[in-house]
């Protein structure tokens, strides 16, 4: 990532601000659930009484550390208070689709209803990717809880691909690779280890090609599930002797021929029905393109010289990352249970005089008011008092304004800043501001920072 947007890259990645934004999409479940008990606890100081008889499950996502990352696998624990109870051993979900892990969570979820009632998760809580095996292989059975096994037909034993890679972690040196074909949680197949050792990156991608290939036409699959990479000392016992390495397929070498080019851009400017200043045209456009392939031939040339290593070959941190999966988006908010609603606690405030309060007026209470005012003024009818309300209710008389502020600038001053019009004027604020934003005649500029007052100037048209 800091390779693309870092110093060596379009400059964007500022580590101060990045980082924590990055922790903060990565934990955002965590967070938003903590907030929300934290709120149930102190909010109104109403206090919540957490039975230790409950049960509650959690769900347990296994994902590398960054937003929306492949999920590797998923779990649940089920809890009576602070008690295990039982645990549901892990699911392998690398190359499944988002509804496929969906499915994976209803069949925990179903399983969990049928023993112990539980229809929703309480809370999840991410961990970082594990060596996976089969699950009897995990740990011993432990005679203090249940576990749990689930399986989903056509998902819980689907196959999925994984890049295993040895490299030193500091240098960035790719000594071997290897692939393994999964079904389930199981290692099924994959292809023998690769020794890197005198390879060039183009050979390098063009062998991945080729395994790619072949898992879509085998398996069906077309990327990677997930990296793995491994310390350079687990392959060294691995690997035979440098003069027996194993082969990949040879790639051509690297040559450019430019006088193929160059004879046809000579046939192009020598045309008869070119005028001169065409033909430097066609000329200048060719001998674009011959730079434009030199330019393409020497930075792939450099870069295999570069490359090669006397212990393997020299790539970036994401340099498979073309083969490899490396987002998936999965909403877990529709299998946690919310939280229960409580009451919340109005604050009450005095409200004075000069306060405006704006509420909803009961219409029986208007017609009784009316009725009050023609039993006080019987001479009037109810067309003459309906009027006399209207006008009330209109009483900010926006045009006046305006009218005022106009005449006032044209006599005066044709523009100046906002509160020394206030000041001339002798109108409140709001009506000033009001006039001049509704009065059409009035030009608005801010001539210095957003939130300065001081620097919004108007002027009559």
């Amino acid at each position: 990532m800091r390779s693309l947007h870092g110093e060596g890259g379009d400059g964007c990645y500022v580590s101060e601000v990045c980082r924590s934004r990055r922790s903060y999409a990565r934990h955002h479940y965590q967070r938003n659930q903590t907030r929300k008990q934290k709120w149930q606890k102190t909010k109104a100081g109403i206090a919540v009484n957490h039975s230790d008889t409950q049960v509650t499950a959690q769900l347990i996502v296994y994902r590398a550390a960054r937003y929306n990352a492949p999920i590797d696998g998923i779990a649940a624990v089920v809890r009576q208070g602070k008690t295990k109870l039982a645990v549901v051993q892990p699911i392998y979900c690398a190359g499944l689709l988002p509804k496929q892990v969906y499915a994976c969570i209803e069949a925990i979820l179903i399983v969990l209803q049928q023993d112990y009632g539980i229809t929703k998760f309480s809370d999840i809580v991410q961990q970082l990717p594990r060596l996976w095996q089969e699950p009897e292989r995990l740990k011993r059975q432990s005679p203090r809880y249940r576990e749990i096994r689930v399986d989903v037909s056509g998902v819980t034993d689907c196959y999925s691909a994984v890049l295993v890679v040895y490299r030193e972690p500091k240098t960035f040196i790719v000594m071997a690779i290897k692939t393994e074909v999964w079904k389930g949680s199981m290692s099924e197949s994959g292809t023998p280890l690769l020794d890197c050792r005198g390879l060039v990156p183009s050979q390098l991608h063009a062998y991945l090609g080729q395994v790619l290939a072949l898992l879509e036409s085998r398996y069906r699959i077309r990327w990677f599930a997930r990296q793995v990479d491994l310390p350079l000392e687990s392959c060294l016992p691995l690997l035979v002797q440098p003069g027996q390495a194993i082969e990949a397929e040879q790639e051509p070498e690297i040559t450019l021929d430019l006088d193929p080019l160059w004879q046809e851009l000579e046939i192009s400017v020598q045309q008869r029905d070119l005028l001169p200043r065409q033909a430097l045209e066609v000329a200048a456009v060719g001998i674009s393109q011959i730079v434009f392939e030199f330019t393409q031939f020497a930075d792939l040339a450099f870069e295999e010289l570069e490359a090669v290593a006397e212990r393997g070959v020299m790539l970036p941190e994401d340099a498979f990352g073309q083969y490899v999966r490396q987002t998936v988006e999965v909403d877990f908010e529709q299998f946690i249970e919310p939280l229960a609603t409580l009451p919340r606690k109005h604050q009450e405030r005095e409200v004075s005089e000069s306060d405006s309060v704006v509420g909803e007026l009961n219409q029986a209470a208007v017609l009784q008011a009316l009725d009050e005012q023609m039993s006080q003024e019987p001479e009037l009818t109810e067309v003459e008092i309906f009027n006399r309300a209207l006008a009330l209710a209109h009483d900010e008389d926006v045009s006046a304004w305006a009218g005022a502020i106009a005449r006032w600038m044209r006599q005066y001053r044709s523009s100046l800043p906002l509160l020394d019009l206030m000041e001339a004027v002798r109108m409140p604020l709001l009506n000033v501001w009001l006039g001049v934003l509704l009065g059409g005649e009035f030009i608005v500029e801010q001539r210095g920072q957003f939130y300065d007052l001081s620097s919004v100037w108007i002027s009559v048209v």
